[in-house]
Parts: structure tokens; C-alpha cells; sequence
């Protein structure tokens, strides 16, 4: 994920929280590092810092190429003003994309999506086998897509197993920044917000709470601390500070 993409990531992220939570607080404008964004609330700024749990290295490791491809394919479509589609890569479960090269194969994905003609928004398209050019039938399954009247979603159509959303998972993640909690408060924001999101179309980042799971069973130093991933809205530990 390039650093730009990352910071949108983040904002997105926020921004989702504070919808779904009805904290209605305002995004401050310019560029910020450690912590990664600022809002004010009530008048008092806050600095948030943000940090993404997944699974396992072992599924970010098989992940990471087939996202790449598909960023590559879909910035490479759009620099083209092809009109908006959605599309879901099917990839072959044993595809070999370790030594694969990632700007040709992406570029031919665009050269074939755009010698599509779809007449007519939302009607699904699966193409497969020998409908794929030969290039790509060798890694993909399928690639379904469909038109939209505005940007749509590109995503991998992949199986995972759901990990339990768990007081240890999310309690490494805030001891590992509660650490730098320090600095960040040199920054001089009034109160400092730790936010732990897991992206929510990367199955990388499937959690579900386990049954025995309390979000007040992590303690934080940061005043409010949070886990969001589009679905699951929750503030962890025993929060304080004026703006709880």
C-alpha cells in the first residue's frame, strides 16, 4: 500500500467510526505523522493515531501479491477512463504469483476489461476458462464484473476462515503504541485516540468477536481507544479524558 493510499485508508477508517458512533467531530486539514490524523471535538483537538490488525503474516504474505495485482489492474484502468465496473478476481488457489511480473499481467487485465463493450449498468459478467485471454486463464479462476454509474469496487472473490476477535489480539496492538504515546503527546494535541481497524474487504482482516470477548478488558493509556472494521464499532478499555 503506497503512502497515499495508506493515509486514505486511515481517514476512510475514521471517518466510518465517527459516522457509525455519532461522535461529530471535524477533520483538521494538512499532513500528519505519528499520530496519523487530527480532529477536533467540542473544541479540544485529538490526535489519532491508527494501526491495522490481520490475521497471520503467513495469509498477509499469500495476500499481498494478489492485492497488488489488483491495485496495479485497477489504477491502470482507470488512468484509461475506462467507465466504471465492479470486478472480483476469482485467482487459481495454487496460482504461483511469486515470480510472476505484476505491471505486465495487470496491464493485460486492463487491455482485456477494456475491450469489453457492457451496454447495460449492473448486468453481471463472469468470464472464465477459454473466454480469459491465455495469459490470464492461468492464474485466474474467473473475473466477474459488471458496470456502475460511478467508481465501483475491485476485490478478490477468496474463502477464509474468520479469526476470534480476542482481548490479546487487540491488546498487543496497544501496547506496541502506547509506547510511542509519549511522543505523540509532544505533538500538543489536548487528548490522544488510538484507533485499531482491520480492513474490511481484505480476507486478511476477517475477525468475529469471540464469545467470551469484553472490549473493557483492554487497557489503554491513550483517552479513548477503539476497534472498527465496518461492521463492528466498539471502544475498548476504561477510557477518560474530557471529551469521553
Amino acid at each position: 500500500m503506497t503512502a497515499l493510499r495508506k493515509k486514505q485508508f486511515e481517514r476512510a477508517m475514521l471517518h466510518g467510526l465517527l459516522q457509525q458512533l455519532a461522535i461529530p467531530a471535524q477533520f483538521l486539514s494538512g499532513e500528519f505523522e505519528s499520530p496519523d490524523l487530527a480532529i477536533v471535538l467540542d473544541g479540544s483537538t485529538i490526535g489519532v493515531e491508527i494501526t491495522e490488525i490481520q490475521k497471520s503474516k503467513e495469509e498477509r504474505a499469500r495476500r499481498a501479491p494478489k492485492d497488488d495485482i489488483l491495485e496495479r489492474a485497477k489504477r491502470g484502468y482507470e488512468a484509461q477512463n475506462g467507465p466504471p465496473l465492479s470486478v472480483c478476481f476469482s485467482f487459481f488457489d495454487k496460482a504461483d504469483l511469486r515470480t510472476v511480473n505484476r505491471s505486465d499481467l495487470s496491464r493485460r487485465i486492463v487491455e482485456f476489461l477494456l475491450s469489453l463493450r457492457l451496454e447495460h449498468e449492473y448486468d453481471v459478467v463472469a468470464v472464465s476458462g477459454e473466454r480469459l485471454p491465455s495469459m490470464l486463464r492461468q492464474y485466474f479462476r474467473e473475473l466477474r464484473f459488471w458496470r456502475e454509474s460511478r467508481r465501483g469496487i475491485w476485490q478478490c472473490s477468496e474463502a477464509s476462515w474468520v479469526a476470534p476477535l480476542t482481548k490479546e489480539i487487540l491488546q498487543e496492538r496497544v501496547d506496541v503504541k502506547q509506547e510511542l504515546l509519549p511522543d505523540y503527546r509532544a505533538k500538543g494535541y489536548d487528548t490522544y485516540w488510538l484507533l485499531i481497524c482491520a480492513h474490511p474487504t481484505n480476507p486478511a482482516c476477517r475477525f468475529e468477536a469471540a464469545r467470551d470477548f469484553d472490549p473493557a478488558h483492554v487497557q489503554s493509556s491513550f483517552d479513548r481507544t477503539f476497534f472498527y472494521d465496518c461492521w463492528h464499532a466498539l471502544e475498548l478499555g476504561l477510557a477518560a479524558g474530557p471529551n469521553r
